[in-house]
């Protein structure tokens, strides 16, 4: 059970954390995408403008409805991580239990070796898929920002345009 939560938690290239940050990095570069289309063209006028802006406007939309969505699949995942400090607590365990049956001292010391290891991996799985899901979360701020900042830039051609 241990290895296969290790497994699901963190191995590449499948793993949840992996493939949360390879979604995050892809709306980040269309984030970047719709940053550059902003920026204002000239000899863009007219209705070619207004379809731009329209088109523009759908894309900023789907990002953000994707950005929410891996938001939320994060904070569902966030609280399924396995609890690092448990294979710390099956060593305590083995070892109260191989004390009273007698097992050899270097049993229990392996064994609290290995959940060790099992801990400290657990640990990183954890810190790596926070670090994402902060990236998640400042990637849909982002986008919050970027409606505002399309909405008062068509505000401001509408007032000049009348």
């Amino acid at each position: 059970a241990e290895l296969r939560l290790t497994q699901l938690s963190a191995s590449f290239p499948s793993g949840v954390t992996v493939v949360l940050l390879r979604y995050a990095r892809r709306l980040s570069s269309l984030l970047c995408w719709i940053n550059l289309s902003l920026q204002p063209r000239s000899g863009v006028t007219g209705e070619a403008g207004l379809r731009r802006q329209q088109n523009l406007w759908r894309e900023i939309e789907e990002l953000h409805r994707r950005a929410r969505q891996l938001a939320e699949v994060s904070a569902v995942l966030r609280g399924r991580l396995p609890d690092p400090e448990l294979p710390m607590r099956w060593a305590q365990w083995f070892e109260d239990i191989g004390e009273v049956a007698g097992l050899p001292a270097d049993h229990c010391k392996r064994y609290r070796s290995q959940r060790e290891q099992v801990a400290a991996v657990w640990a990183n799985n954890r810190r790596t898929f926070l670090c994402t899901d902060e990236h998640v979360d400042a990637l849909l701020h982002s986008l919050v920002d970027l409606e505002e900042i399309v909405r008062s830039a068509v505000a401001n051609e509408s007032k000049q345009s009348q």
